[in-house]
């Protein structure tokens, strides 16, 4: 499994941090390896499909931090893709702290996420289908779609498992130095904070820190530069 998780919360965090505000979900889309080459060029306004401009720029910005993101992860993936992605899931998007739960807590946290994001992911893809009216087959829409349901039948489990109980030398061993909640910016993002343009540049100049926030560090740079 890829870290898709760590990749939303850099692509959120950067926003956030930056001032770039974000459309739907196009970002994250740029972000995800199979799109960093591609050069969406002007999109200019269509007919039928709202801010096709905007929804542009936003993609480009997903692959300008998709393209920091590969130099950093490039071998982020399965196991050690999955551990990291809970990591990320556990910090910035839950409130499951760093070591997980345990007993009746963990059971029902688990029960909780292993019927939720089957239900969010088939409605997203719902969603993204009918925001696009007559721009994408039914058919290669619904093929996709049960590859998709298919796949995540077989991860997701897995998934919410380490998500909320995580094997404690497993984490140790595949998230050391991934993410550290006290790293300035990385404390920003966390907290869903930010700050004045000169202020984020000058935490963007320290060293150190996680991978999570060099990453954000070099993404800062260049978008603040």
């Amino acid at each position: 499994m890829k870290p898709y998780f760590f990749q939303i919360a850099v692509v959120r965090s950067a926003a956030q941090l930056t001032g770039f505000t974000l459309k739907d979900n196009y970002a994250y889309l740029g972000a995800m390896s199979q799109h960093l080459e591609m050069d969406p060029g002007p999109m200019p306004e269509i007919d039928g499909v709202p801010e096709v401009p905007v929804k542009a720029e936003s993609f480009r910005f997903g692959i300008r931090c998709g393209k920091v993101l590969a130099k950093y992860l490039p071998d982020y993936d399965g196991e050690k893709g999955l551990y990291c992605d809970a990591a990320a899931a556990r910090a910035f998007f839950t409130t499951i702290p760093a070591e997980g739960l345990s007993g009746k807590e963990a059971e029902e946290s688990e029960a909780f996420f292993n019927q939720a994001f089957p239900a969010l992911i088939k409605r997203s893809q719902i969603k993204t289908h009918t925001n696009k009216p007559g721009f994408e087959d039914i058919n290669t829409w619904l093929e996709r779609f049960y590859h998709l349901q298919k796949d995540l039948h077989a991860v997701i489990p897995e998934f919410c498992h380490v998500l909320v109980q995580p094997d404690v030398q497993k984490a140790e061993q595949y998230t050391a130095g991934l993410i550290d909640p006290a790293d300035p910016l990385t404390a920003l993002a966390i907290a869903q904070k930010s700050a004045d343009a000169q202020t984020i540049r000058d935490l963007a100049a320290q060293t150190g820190g996680a991978l999570f926030e060099q990453i954000l560090r070099e993404i800062v740079k260049n978008e603040l530069a």
